[in-house]
């Protein structure tokens, strides 16, 4: 096992996700497990997002059926 390409691999996928913000799951997270990473000035932190979330960008008026 290469540690660290492992953590190199981890540091530009998290990138990625906080860049685009693109919603985050991880079976270890607190409740909800779902949410978002953000920069920080020495790495990222996870952001948990209400369980009921909404994936409609802003600004959008499209519908939703429930």
């Amino acid at each position: 096992m290469d540690k660290e390409a492992a953590a190199a691999t981890r540091k530009s996928l998290f990138g990625m996700i906080a860049s685009d913000r693109i919603p985050f799951t991880g079976y270890h997270m607190p409740f909800p497990a779902v949410g978002y990473v953000e920069h920080k000035e020495v790495g990222f932190r996870y952001v948990a997002e209400s369980y009921q979330l909404d994936l409609q960008r802003p600004g959008t008026n499209a519908s939703r059926v429930l």
